[in-house]
């Protein structure tokens, strides 16, 4: 099901600019938990060693004490970022308790009780409190054992330098948005891709979902799966939210999205108003009883992003000053990698995000839109079955045809992004040869082995094996930790420490 609209716009770009030579940076945020030697999520504090998670710009915490977070500046090339990557892994595994694992998947140990899992905490300064009450508020939103799922956000875009060659005399601002806006309804119109390729996640512990309704099957006494999941931290029981769907989120404009954003957070919904903005002590576990609290709590699998200064609201940095980057947020973690994703799934995921940029991208309609949530649904719980009936290019065909049409254009962007190399082709030729993670992760199962034992003795293994990385400069990460300690220790010693005023002053700017 060839289109030649890929191609014509292919040409288009390629009289503007060599895509060879086309700069493009990338950044990544991987999440993962600490464990216990006997795979239970760690009660200990986030270690001293990693510096401040408030201050500390490569190693914070997300949700939970235990869940960290590493993240990386951005750099032009895939080789450095993996190089920063490997480092933040190798100096981490190395200044946890060594009576410690870093967890090497997606989906979370064992959980029995949501007591097991604290809360991450920032100390008692102001901005510190406003992102320990945001967790609290998603906590009594949607559970801790919900919130310590974890993923790989890739932060992709063009360098600046290459905008005048790629826009021309349009060359503005408005038109850098306007490219940003149509890669991500492209990705939207595609993520089934990403759902096939990225995911790793079709089974589960059942504690995951405890007490909660589900729609999975028993695969054996501690787990639930769906055979022909591709990625169920993706679907309704992972990082999803009904009730964010009345947003309408369509990408058409940025002033649209914007404007959706605040709708979110301004509008009350009553069950989250139901809950409360403060706890039976009296303590504040909700910002604000809007369908979103933050922006940050807009579940999507991409979103426009806009570097900004502490206490500026991402919505207020991005109607200001435009979309500077992507986050992607739909990948799960590679256990087969140190650093839970490969080189060659980061050239793919460039070369797909070129496609999505460069391809013609009309408006999404609300028809459109739920097609695509189809899409989603769809290729999350049957997505290994390549007879699955999605929507592509305005036809109802199957996964593997569709597959097989884009894979067509991304081969003949690969050859024009490498040239002489095939760092491009290449990755996506392997990757596609391969066997879906989530299919391999099922065949590791067997019949007498949990998910839990499976992946405390793959994460025991890859811990080990970063732990016995002895060849790396990470004395910069060292610096950067002490570093942190002082700066957390100046602010809270700098705060005025009144939670409320700081909450209603951040609430304002919406």
């Amino acid at each position: 099901m060839f289109n030649d609209n890929f191609v014509s716009q292919l040409n288009l770009w390629s009289q503007k600019t060599e895509l060879s030579s086309l700069k493009l940076n990338r950044g990544i945020e991987r999440e993962m938990l600490r464990v216990s030697a006997n795979g239970s999520i760690s009660q200990k504090s986030h270690p001293s060693s990693l510096g401040s998670p408030l201050t500390n710009p490569y190693i914070t915490t997300d949700f939970a004490e235990a869940l960290i977070e590493l993240v990386t500046p951005k750099f032009p090339s895939v080789d450095s970022l993996y190089q920063c990557l490997h480092e933040l892994h190798v100096f981490t595994s190395k200044n946890i308790d060594q009576d410690e694992l870093l967890w090497a998947y997606s989906m979370p140990c064992k959980i029995n009780s949501e007591d097991e899992i604290n809360i991450a905490n920032y100390g008692q300064n102001d901005s510190g409190m406003l992102k320990h009450i945001y967790r609290k508020g998603l906590k009594v939103r949607y559970g801790s054992i919900m919130q310590c799922v974890s993923g790989i956000h890739y932060n992709f875009s063009i360098n600046p330098e290459s905008y005048g060659a790629i826009l021309g005399e349009n060359f503005s601002q408005d038109n850098v948005n306007g490219l940003y806006l149509g890669l991500i309804r492209n990705f939207k119109r595609n993520f089934w891709f990403i759902l096939s390729q990225f995911g790793a996640s079709s089974v589960i512990d059942k504690s995951f979902v405890l007490n909660r309704e589900h729609n999975l099957d028993q695969l054996n006494d501690d787990d639930l799966f769906l055979e022909n999941a591709t990625s169920l931290r993706m679907s309704n029981i992972g990082y999803q939210s009904p009730i964010q769907s009345s947003l309408d989120i369509r990408y058409n404009s940025l002033n649209d999205f914007i404007e959706s954003v605040k709708i979110g957070i301004k509008n009350a919904h009553p069950d989250f108003s139901e809950l409360g903005l403060f706890d039976s002590n009296n303590n504040r576990q909700q910002i604000s009883d809007g369908i979103i609290q933050i922006e940050n709590e807009l579940y999507d699998t991409i979103r426009p992003k806009r570097s900004s200064t502490d206490g500026l609201r991402p919505a207020v940095a991005l109607k200001e000053n435009g979309i500077e980057y992507v986050e992607v947020r739909g990948i799960d973690i590679n256990p087969n990698e140190l650093c839970g994703i490969s080189k060659d799934q980061m050239y793919l995921l460039d070369l797909f995000l070129l496609h999505c940029a460069i391809n013609e991208s009309p408006e999404i309609s609300p028809e459109e839109s739920i097609k695509l949530q189809k899409n989603h649904a769809d290729m999350v719980a049957n997505g290994q079955n390549h007879s699955t009936i999605i929507s592509y290019k305005g036809k109802d065909i199957t996964c593997d045809d569709a597959l097989s049409s884009l894979i067509n254009e991304l081969n003949i962007l690969a050859n024009e992004l490498d040239k002489e190399g095939d760092n491009y082709s290449g990755a996506l030729s392997r990757i596609i040869k391969g066997e879906s993670q989530s299919a391999v992760i099922l065949k590791s199962l067997g019949d007498s082995l949990s998910f839990s034992e499976m992946a405390l003795t793959k994460s025991m293994q890859n811990t080990n094996d970063l732990r016995q990385n002895n060849t790396l400069d990470l004395g910069y990460l060292n610096s950067e930790s002490i570093k942190s300690i002082k700066e957390f220790e100046n602010i809270e010693n700098n705060s005025t420490k009144d939670i409320e005023a700081y909450v209603k002053k951040y609430n304002a700017q919406i």
